[in-house]
């Protein structure tokens, strides 16, 4: 029995959420129990704003393999879950609605493959992932949605370079009968909206600057200094997915990668952004500053 206790955010929504989540492997596939709670989501449905937290709570099986040959790893992962969801509406869908509830299910499929990654080796020289969500409602209400990413691995000039292409698909219902959080990465230096239909392409290159291979009283050591430069292209879709829009950007990223009590990997950085066309939220165009923050404290 393995269990997870997590905190989570949604950089896109920017809402909060907390979760449990139990594991137990003695029966293969592996069974899933879980319950999360997410806190003061949003969304505009004609001219008013709906407001309300939500709690999932999930049963499902998730079947993972492995297979290791030479320096060659293959990974393969299915899962499908049962999710009851009840929703605490505020405000005026508080007082005409009351509390809502409706069950979906969560299908879910990955596959990656790559090579042996020696310890300068940000990421494998040579490797793929593709990994898939469907999501849809079966009781109540109607609405669905799917995601899905892919990821090639490419030997860069030198040995210890990265060239790194990645693509992100998703689509949505828009019938406005309910709302999955939004899922998609977004091209950086924007702020994400959840549009009815967006795919984005993204080019990578990482290089390290420096291995200080340093480290201070147990606590904290610098294992590398690396940067990426990338250029992103998302198209977004309107509503009735007969207008589209171009989301692009440039720029280049600073990582710093450390370990902290020589165990838990964080990595930290700096990105400067370079806005091609105009936000489709606030209409802003030019060049943006972010800190980027470790997405895991704890790895599992």
């Amino acid at each position: 029995m393995q269990t997870e206790i997590y905190y989570s955010y949604n950089q896109n929504e920017k809402t909060n959420a907390v979760g449990l989540s139990e594991w137990y492997g003695a029966l293969f596939p592996y069974l899933n129990l879980g319950i999360e709670y997410t806190f003061d989501r949003e969304t505009v449905i004609g001219n008013r704003l709906r407001q309300w937290g939500q709690l999932d709570s999930r049963i499902g099986l998730q079947l993972p393999l492995q297979s290791t040959k030479g320096r060659n790893f293959k990974n393969f992962s299915l899962g499908t879950f049962y999710v009851l969801r009840n929703e605490f509406n505020k405000g005026f869908y508080g007082d005409s609605l009351g509390n809502t509830s409706f069950s979906y299910l969560l299908h879910t499929i990955s596959w990656s493959q790559q090579v042996q990654r020696a310890v300068q080796h940000s990421f494998p020289r040579l490797g793929y992932l593709l990994n898939a969500q469907q999501r849809y409602a079966i009781s109540s209400v109607e609405g669905y949605q799917f995601i899905g990413n892919g990821t090639i691995y490419l030997p860069g000039i030198m040995r210890n370079h990265n060239l790194i292409l990645t693509g992100a698909f998703q689509q949505r219902d828009t019938l406005s009968q309910l709302s999955f959080s939004d899922r998609f990465s977004y091209s950086r230096g924007y702020t994400g909206r959840y549009f009815s239909r967006m795919w984005r392409g993204s080019v990578n290159y990482h290089f390290p600057l420096w291995y200080p291979d340093w480290g201070f009283g147990n606590i904290l050591y610098l294992q590398a200094i690396r940067v990426n430069g990338f250029y992103d292209f998302t198209k977004i879709y309107s509503r009735d997915k007969k207008t589209t829009r171009d989301q692009r950007s440039l720029g280049g990223e600073l990582f710093i990668d450390t370990r902290w009590w020589n165990q838990y990997p964080l990595t930290f950085g700096f990105r400067i952004s370079k806005l091609l066309d105009k936000d489709q939220l606030d209409g802003r165009q030019g060049t943006r500053f972010e800190f980027v923050l470790p997405v895991s404290i704890i790895p599992r």
